[in-house]
């Protein structure tokens, strides 16, 4: 019953707030906000676990949405995850304060907390004072694990930052940016090029001595992890951004971490940087013993440019667990891409000429996933309470970068909401291809892997992969519904399932410097 309720509330859901992600038909600024909040659960036993949320927001008018993740930073689950949809609407009082209704939908968990099949729901109501593109929060918030035992009600506290992106629609001609700009401008936007670099990393820990498991065992000599780190810089020699990891090797999988990242850049030739960098996080899962999940890490790196775009790196460093028992050196290579974004700014930046910007087509996909077991196939680990043949329901958010018209690139985060695999997460770079068969039909094929882990399901070292035939359906040149079907199985592990994926995605552009 849980799992029909969710469908339904998840595509309503879609369907409400399909306005706040629209996009218009010129080049647009919009508004969101970079949204950070703390609870203090309480859960069964009279036991507390704080839970930091962190969310990606876009506004239309008052209302709001986008993509929401919580993971544990105190207490003794360190490990929990969850993501899911975030939204809501702002009720301004006056210049300097406003109300905030806020909702979440999720799935996730982990840390061996009573999740049960990992559904989370939050609703919060506060008030925040506005100072500049600053927002400060204090409300009280509820947290509902409906297939679980949690559920909560405490005081919640917030940071938000405003931000004000510029989008342009799939179907945008290039020909109107030099009008579009000075439009801008002339009221009284600061138009600029803002740099990014996204690098997909390989990283291996090297446990210390004293580390232990939860089991109180000592900790394995190695783990190993697949990640992505997104850095922004404001100035060339500062920068600021988000790292996220899955394990694949070291028999801990479901081991995953998340955090906030700042560092400071030193370039030692045009084309040879060095890097000090510091992060602030979550991690835990895979009976790594992080305690209530908060990680403290420092990394130093050397980044080598191969030409204006791609880029390899190497990183060697060191993170804690203060509230654990796990502390590591860490090695970590590198492959960068970064680029230039047309934004707004907040103060004048010389701009290139128009003939060095151009266009890139990007889809976001709200993933509704179920995974059935595949004839023969043993879904769970030994000694799992669960029964191997009840499907796997899962909640997701794939972020798809056309590098041409038909060829995409796809970064996914899916974690588990019913089933019986509450705490089940998934992390995934896949490689897809679209065929158009008529104006509205398009098919193709996806192939990607990643890493996976959590939930009882049997993954093996946590290496995974997926296979599956697309076939989408464009309701509007922004407004798109797809189905596919194919394959989820671990590369050293049992599971074998048969997917299905029903997804709502949107399409957009951002005006890039190709230089």
């Amino acid at each position: 019953m849980i799992s029909k309720q969710y469908n339904l509330l998840f595509l309503l859901l879609a369907f409400v707030f399909m306005p706040v992600v629209g996009f218009s038909s010129e080049l647009t600024p919009r508004v969101g906000d970079y949204r950070f909040t703390y609870d203090n659960l309480q859960l069964p036993g009279n036991e507390s676990m704080g839970l930091l949320g962190g969310s990606y927001l876009l506004r239309k008018g008052q209302w709001y949405g986008g993509l929401g993740t919580y993971s544990a930073v105190a207490g003794k689950r360190g490990g929990f995850y969850t993501i899911g949809l975030e939204f809501g609407r702002l009720f301004p009082l006056n210049a300097s304060w406003r109300l905030n209704l806020n909702g979440f939908v999720g799935g996730g968990g982990g840390g061996s907390a009573p999740q049960g099949g990992g559904l989370m729901l939050r609703e919060s109501l506060a008030i925040e004072y506005l100072s500049g593109h600053n927002s400060y929060s204090l409300g009280v918030s509820g947290v509902q694990f409906p297939n679980g035992d949690i559920s909560s009600e405490q005081v919640t506290f917030g940071f938000a930052r405003r931000f004000e992106s510029l989008f342009s629609p799939v179907d945008y001609e290039l020909s109107n940016l030099d009008d579009d700009i000075l439009l801008w401008l002339n009221n009284g936007k600061n138009i600029g090029l803002e740099r990014y670099q996204f690098s997909a990393q390989w990283k291996q820990y090297r446990p210390s001595s004293n580390a232990r498991m939860t089991t109180g065992q000592p900790h394995p000599d190695e783990m190993r992890l697949l990640g992505v780190k997104v850095r922004y810089f404001p100035v060339d020699s500062f920068y600021t951004g988000l790292a996220t990891y899955g394990a694949n090797g070291g028999g801990v999988d479901g081991f995953a971490q998340l955090g906030l990242i700042a560092g400071m850049r030193w370039s030692l030739t045009p084309a040879i940087s060095t890097h000090l960098e510091f992060q602030l996080g979550s991690a835990g899962g895979g009976r790594v013993e992080t305690g209530g999940g908060l990680i403290v890490a420092t990394e130093l790196g050397l980044n080598v440019l191969l030409n204006n775009a791609f880029s390899l790196g190497v990183e060697v460093g060191y993170i804690t667990a203060p509230g654990g028992e796990f502390s590591a050196t860490s090695y970590a290579l590198s492959v960068g891409y970064q680029y230039d974004l047309l934004s707004i700014l907040n103060s004048p930046k010389p701009l290139f000429t128009d003939s060095t910007l151009t266009r890139r087509d990007w889809r976001v996909r709200l993933l509704h996933q179920r995974y059935n077991p595949a004839a023969g196939g043993k879904f769970r680990k030994p000694g799992s309470s669960v029964a191997d043949d009840l499907p796997v329901d899962l909640v997701g958010i794939s972020m798809d970068l056309f590098v041409t018209p038909k060829l995409y690139l796809s970064g996914q985060a899916i974690g588990a909401y019913d089933g019986g695999a509450g705490g089940y997460a998934v992390g995934m770079f896949a490689l897809g291809y679209q065929q158009p068969v008529t104006d509205s039909l398009s098919l193709g094929g996806e192939v990607g892997g990643g890493s996976a882990g959590g939930g009882g399901l049997a993954v093996g070292e946590g290496l995974v992969r997926h296979y599956y035939l697309t076939a989408e359906y464009q309701v509007t040149k922004q407004i798109s519904l797809e189905m596919a079907v194919g394959r989820f199985e671990a590369f050293d592990g049992p599971l074998q399932a048969n997917l299905l994926q029903l997804s709502l995605a949107y399409r957009f552009s951002e005006i890039v410097s190709v230089r």
